[in-house]
């Protein structure tokens, strides 16, 4: 998540207090905070306007994203020019605008080349050298992003007004309702593996309506409806919450399969 303005006090207590009893952590690029006993601790104190986070929730509960968006006086102003500073690598951002904006149309083209790939919530796009392809394919506001960086770079997004929505393509294939059996928890730590190879691709393997499934030995870590070519399989890994237990950790090797949505058959 992110949020595109902040009030003054912005403690990690003040902005999440009205998830108290839901939320167990907050985490950011390289820090934390954790609610226990009544209290925060870790080292994040203060959430940053410019920053994504994941918020982990154990219950029901909704983020008071509205709220927090409305504030006025001496917080934040709603700055949709707002300057990035990005380092070699991956920047884990917010995005400064409310509303959606299709990626290649929001990042400014001096600098689209140097961004790789952009990681979002379960859906990546990444950069070939000549547009963008993967499962996500606009900004949104209250979202959070990791961007891919191949130097040091600053920026602010090209989000005037004509812009808005004005380039969105369809809704990424993860809004698309799953078959039973194919929904899988969400983990901070995720990888995508692409569908490149022709054979696999042919039609008579591959039907519109068919989903990829990914697998850490029996366990199912990611699911994908076929769109394509480039269609992007999620693999979760395992972060250390329960959720994610038997998900793939570091040197597991995932496995794939095609679930057929005609018979419910699951393909090696």
């Amino acid at each position: 998540i992110s949020s595109y303005v902040l009030p003054e006090d912005n403690s990690i207590g003040m902005v999440m207090s009205g998830l108290v009893g839901d939320i167990s952590y907050v985490q950011g690029a390289g820090e934390a905070g954790w609610y226990a006993n009544d209290a925060w601790y870790g080292e994040l104190s203060e959430l940053d306007v410019t920053s994504g986070y994941w918020v982990r929730m154990e219950g029901d509960g909704e983020l008071p994203i509205d709220h927090v968006a409305t504030l006025s006086g001496s917080g934040f102003p709603y700055n949709v020019s707002r300057e990035y500073d990005l380092h070699t690598g991956a920047n884990l951002v917010s995005f400064p605008s409310e509303g959606s904006f299709d990626i290649s149309t929001a990042l400014p083209d001096n600098i689209e080349a140097n961004i790789k790939a952009i990681i979002g919530e379960g859906t990546i796009a990444v950069h070939d050298g000549g547009g963008w392809f993967g499962s996500l394919s606009k900004f949104e506001g209250l979202h959070g992003y990791w961007i891919f960086s191949d130097e040091d770079i600053s920026f602010s997004f090209n989000l005037g007004p004509a812009n808005n929505g004005s380039g969105a393509r369809e809704a990424a294939p993860t809004q698309m309702a799953k078959p039973e059996g194919l929904e899988f928890a969400q983990s901070s730590k995720q990888a995508f593996y692409f569908v490149m190879d022709e054979s696999v691709l042919q039609e008579e393997m591959v039907e519109n309506g068919d989903w990829f499934v990914s697998f850490c030995g029996s366990v199912m870590t990611g699911s994908r409806k076929y769109q394509g070519e480039a269609t992007d399989i999620p693999v979760m890994g395992y972060d250390g919450h329960h959720s994610t237990t038997g998900y793939c950790e570091s040197g597991d090797t995932p496995q794939f399969k095609l679930f057929k949505s005609t018979t419910g058959e699951m393909i090696d």
